[in-house]
């Protein structure tokens, strides 16, 4: 019984370190995005109404495609060129 509530606290403080630590890096995080949104309110999302009456605010989202297209696309070659 011992053993168990020790375990169960070691838990408890590894899970409120981890909460203590990715809290700032969420929040900071949510800040970038904001700021990002600030310079250029169509690179992530496009509000409903304005992809309504202008469908082509779709190819201004590209940009955040092409950038995640082309990680993931340096990742197949290497990998595929290093046999891994």
């Amino acid at each position: 019984m011992a053993i168990e509530l020790i375990v169960l606290l070691d838990l408890m403080g590894v899970e409120l370190f981890l909460f203590a630590l990715f809290t700032p890096v969420l929040f900071y995080s949510r800040i970038l995005i904001l700021e990002i949104q600030k310079l250029d309110p169509y690179f992530f999302i496009s509000p409903r109404r304005d992809v309504i009456e202008c469908p082509a605010l779709f190819a201004h989202a590209i940009p955040f495609f092409i950038a995640s297209l082309f990680y993931v696309a340096s990742s197949a070659v290497v990998s595929f060129f290093l046999g891994e």
